[in-house]
């Protein structure tokens, strides 16, 4: 079932972020790596 698995279903729970540090041991390098934004992005209105 893609709901128990972290990156699956993510409508219904939270969503586990993924993003791991440029200086992470390889093995622990999965996923987002050294990513400079994570998450939805937003708008912004214009003033």
């Amino acid at each position: 079932i893609a709901a128990v698995h972290p990156y699956g279903s993510s409508k219904r729970s939270a969503r586990k972020v993924t993003t791991v540090s440029r200086g992470a041991p390889p093995g622990q390098k999965v996923g987002l790596i050294a990513a400079r934004s994570a998450g939805k992005k937003r708008k912004r209105r214009r003033a």
